[in-house]
This record gives structure tokens, C-alpha cells and sequence, in this order.
């Protein structure tokens, strides 16, 4: 007997990319999408909680570099209003300061979020720099935790951003939210993330990229574990409406 699984889709809010990966991203996927600055990640990130608001699903929006009325902002020269659904309660949107904020009062807070408003999306804006945090802050509050001196710690920078990642990875999969991380793709690196691997955690990988000298724009799925797809890069414009595929 042969058993097909059917896994649900979620729409991306981009609607050409979801004819790309056979309709939608998987319900309860984690997707990275990884590119330079100015690659248009966060653009992507706003599409895919316009797509769950307007269709009456709750989406939440963290970010960790740019400002929230930047963000509105550029949402409202794409068309894109946020506004009345921030109103509504349908959107949550939150900025954090990181150079005031406690990086491990963050994660309690993602967690509490993710469980008391059972989000049908959240998108993580950006990864590069809350694990470039968990570095630093987690280190510290494990010396204040077991009340030890810095000298006697002896845990990695690289095995703290890890773990801070995989316990944030793992509780969006216990949640079963479809999760959109984003994060900086170093150059000259043959990693495709700063901590370089969270490319292998996530179930699906989308690099958005940018020929400087042709201003030429492309989007590639370079991981979906079960969707079919395939590996070219296609061509990619930001027009007044946002990101729109060819």
C-alpha cells in the first residue's frame, strides 16, 4: 500500500515564488532567507504577515535592526497597510533596542508570544543580529546564573550562538507556527549564514541576490525539503507593489 503525505501550504504573499514551489511554503516549515544587505529580505518579510492579516490570520513581526515606523513606512509605499491590523490585534509588531534590551528577555518573550498567540506566522527580522546578541548577553547571564567568574567559564562564543538558535528553532517547531528567519549572507564565505549553520536547521532556504554592476535582482530556492523545485536562480524586480518574480 503506498501512503502519499499531503503537507498543508501557507502562501508566501509572493505570489509568483509560490507557483515556484508548488503553492505555498509547508505549514509549520522553518525558512531562512538569507541575502546582502539591500537584497530585499525584509520586504519578503513583510509580505509574508501582509498575506496571513489580510486573510484574517495572526502574524507576528520582530525586529531587531530596523525601526517599527521604518518599517510601516516601507510597507506603505508597497501597498502594504499594517496599520489597521496592528489595530485589530491581527499583527504584532515589535522593535527591540539591542543595545538596551537583555537578550535572554527576548527569547522569553518570542516564547510567551508564540504560545499565547498562537501566530499562524512569525518572521525573525534578523537572526544575524540576535544571535550576534546571544553571544555576548547570554555569555553573561550564564556567569551571573551559576555565580562563577568570567575566567572559570570556559563556553565558546560559537556554542553559545548555537544553542541560543537551536532552543528558538526547536520551540517554533513545537508550536508548529511557520516560522520566517532572516539572515545576512557574509561574502566571500562558502557559508551562507554569519553562524553557519543554521542553513542546515531550517527546513527550507531562499537566497535573494543582487548583481551590483547590472542591478539586476534573483531569488533561488536552495533548500525545501518537501516541496519540489528547482535550483536556477529567476529573475527578481522590487516594483511599487513589492517583490514580483519572472
Amino acid at each position: 500500500m503506498i501512503i502519499l503525505v499531503i503537507s498543508m501550504k501557507v502562501k508566501s504573499g509572493v505570489n509568483s515564488l509560490d507557483k515556484i514551489i508548488g503553492g505555498g511554503i509547508p505549514k509549520g516549515d522553518i525558512v531562512l532567507v538569507i541575502g546582502a544587505p539591500g537584497a530585499g529580505k525584509s520586504i519578503f518579510g513583510l509580505h509574508y504577515v501582509y498575506q496571513a492579516v489580510k486573510n484574517g490570520k495572526k502574524a507576528i513581526y520582530l525586529t531587531f535592526e530596523l525601526n517599527k515606523k521604518i518599517l510601516l513606512k516601507q510597507a506603505e509605499g508597497f501597498k502594504m497597510d499594517l496599520n489597521k491590523y496592528i489595530d485589530n490585534n491581527l499583527l504584532i509588531l515589535r522593535e527591540y533596542d539591542m543595545t538596551k534590551t537583555d537578550v535572554v528577555e527576548i527569547y522569553k518573550d518570542i516564547k510567551q508570544l508564540v504560545e499565547t498567540e498562537n501566530p499562524e506566522r512569525i518572521v525573525i527580522d534578523s537572526l544575524s543580529i540576535l544571535s550576534m546578541y546571544s553571544e555576548i548577553t547570554a555569555g553573561m547571564e550564564i556567569v551571573r546564573t551559576l555565580d562563577m567568574s568570567p575566567t572559570n567559564l570556559h563556553v565558546s562564543p560559537e556554542v553559545l550562538r548555537r544553542g541560543a538558535i537551536v532552543g528558538l528553532i526547536n520551540m517554533f517547531r513545537r508550536t508548529n507556527v511557520t516560522a520566517l528567519l532572516i539572515a545576512e549572507m557574509p561574502e566571500g564565505h562558502h557559508y551562507l549564514t554569519r553562524d553557519t549553520f543554521s542553513e542546515f536547521l531550517c527546513d527550507d532556504v531562499i537566497k535573494l541576490s543582487r548583481i551590483e554592476s547590472t542591478g539586476k535582482r534573483f531569488v533561488t530556492i536552495i533548500k525545501m525539503r518537501t516541496s519540489k523545485h528547482d535550483l536556477v536562480p529567476h529573475k527578481m524586480d522590487i516594483t511599487n507593489k513589492g517583490i514580483v518574480i519572472k
